[in-house]
């Protein structure tokens, strides 16, 4: 081919590769309103702040930002990238209130959103919905890896927020013995997820509606015997065991099905639990290494996913999406094990890839979340 040719053919290669990028975007008008809940009336809040969100694989971060009208109206133009999510988000009182997450995909010629903004309370209740608990066998030290992840649920119409570093918005008691706590960063961040004494502590608001926490701990190699108390009723609560040998009572769990993750067996004990009960977990012994908690956590995210067991308890509700809550917040987890404190140990495209996937994932929960009204 004559120089003249190649470079032609270059051109074009350039020219289709925009083409399809422009094929994958749409004009697009995405128009909403800022309300504010009170005592169960919504009032348009006008002059708020609001701003457009993109979050992608490649990029993500604010596009463009505007003021609510008298009305609380809000409207934004754009070419909607069909491979990203948008969301819009509003402040309140230091919060940062989102919308529901818009795919590009689903962008219409006028899409409609709405951002609820809340008022604060340092008494609002925050009640514990689920507990999951997922204990591993023994590992070469002869520690026993334990994962939680707590759904939290605000019934009300108030954030909850803490009064100052002394009155957390949530608190649990851990097993004694419980060491090497790690938070997870579900939808809290690290910082605000810390354990104290014998307790986890969240100090993160708790907005209406449903969030998780996620942390881990290790159980020492002495350990035979632990009980966790219950800090309020909790209507879910699961307890994972590797161990064969291993059992779980306490409140109305009961022994249900043995699940298979990443090769390994766990046996699966499940009910409810009243306010000052307390689940009691037995160790037969010692047992071979093995646990690696990475590896759990994905496992036990496809486990949770496909075998549909319950991270939000299940409630009466239309048909749940294709896409489930429970697979959500554990690929979360499981992004968080494999990539959390190495950002050193990776490539920045890595790293990268890492915040950009998990900012997906993130608004897709928040969108399966916030179609479920706080009191259903």
């Amino acid at each position: 081919m004559r120089r003249g040719g190649r470079a032609a053919a270059l051109t074009a290669l350039v020219v289709l590769g925009a083409l399809d990028h422009l094929a994958a975007q749409r004009a697009a008008t995405v128009s909403g309103r800022v309300v504010l809940v009170r005592r169960g009336d919504s009032v348009p809040v006008a002059g708020a702040r609001v701003t457009l969100h993109r979050i992608a694989r490649d990029r993500q971060g604010p596009l463009d930002s505007t003021w609510t009208g008298p009305g609380g109206e809000f409207r934004f133009r754009l070419r909607a990238d069909t491979s990203a999510i948008y969301l819009m988000s509003a402040p309140r009182a230091g919060i940062e209130y989102f919308s529901a997450a818009l795919p590009g995909d689903s962008v219409r010629p006028d899409s409609t959103l709405r951002i609820i903004l809340w008022d604060t309370s340092t008494t609002q209740p925050v009640e514990t919905d689920a507990r999951h608990v997922v204990v591993s066998r023994p590992g070469r030290d002869g520690g026993r890896g334990v994962l939680e992840i707590v759904t939290l649920v605000n019934r009300g119409d108030r954030t909850r927020i803490a009064r100052d570093s002394t009155d957390p918005t949530w608190a649990a008691p851990l097993p004694r013995g419980a060491a090497s706590f790690r938070p997870g960063t579900g939808d809290f961040s690290p910082d605000v997820v810390i354990a104290r004494h014998d307790s986890v502590l969240v100090f993160g608001p708790v907005a209406p509606g449903f969030k998780q926490a996620v942390y881990t701990y290790v159980l020492p190699r002495a350990v035979r015997r632990v009980t966790i108390p219950a800090a309020d009723s909790v209507a879910a609560f699961d307890v994972l065991l590797e161990e064969t040998e291993a059992t779980a009572r306490g409140g109305a769990i009961a022994l249900r099905d043995t699940q298979t993750i990443e090769g390994r067996t766990f046996r699966q004990w499940a009910g409810s639990v009243g306010p000052r009960e307390r689940v009691e977990i037995s160790f037969a012994g010692g047992g071979p290494p093995g646990w690696l908690l990475p590896a759990l956590v994905i496992g036990v995210a496809l486990a949770l996913g496909g075998a549909g067991l319950l991270l939000l308890r299940r409630r009466p509700a239309p048909p749940a999406p294709v896409e489930t809550a429970n697979a959500l917040v554990l690929q979360i987890a499981a992004l968080d094990a494999r990539y959390r404190g190495r950002e050193h140990d990776v490539s920045p495209e890595e790293w990268r890839r890492y915040q950009s996937e998990r900012a997906v994932l993130k608004a897709r929960l928040e969108a399966h979340l916030a179609a479920r009204p706080p009191g259903s």
